[in-house]
């Protein structure tokens, strides 16, 4: 193997232009991979106002508090679990804009700034050229 080739492989076009949905192309093969990054929820870092949204599924909007976040992400080796990283990406406003594609409004429902895949690609990228020590 070249001493100067990444450690781990990854295609970084696909990464770079990774829909919001966070979806890996299926033509994957997991035997493949040799990382894994797990994204665990957000965390709400400071209020930022309220988001008008709107749900098909109950034909009207509703306006819920909003807030800045944090997301964590955890890069694991894919083969053995051992983690390698974590790192923490902020929330960016999608495409889709602020609103989540659904919601589970209880009394105290937040919505949260969303983390998009081109934020996550930014934050993961070193990791991913990062080269092995001899």
């Amino acid at each position: 193997m070249d001493p100067a080739a990444p450690e781990h492989a990854m295609d970084s076009k696909d990464l770079s232009t990774m829909p919001d949905d966070m979806q890996l192309p299926q033509e994957r093969i997991p035997d493949a991979w040799q990382l894994i990054a797990c994204i665990y929820s957000g965390h709400p870092t400071r209020r930022a106002g309220t988001v008008k949204c709107y749900f098909n599924n109950v034909k009207k909007s509703k306006t819920f508090p909003f807030y800045e976040s944090r997301y964590e992400v955890i890069v694991r080796e894919a083969r053995t679990g051992k983690k390698v990283t974590t790192v923490s990406v902020p929330g960016t406003k999608s495409r889709n804009g602020n609103c989540p594609s659904f919601v589970v409004d209880a009394k105290d429902t937040i919505i949260l700034k969303p983390m998009d895949g081109r934020a996550l690609g930014e934050k993961l990228r070193p990791v991913f050229r990062a080269v092995k020590k001899p």
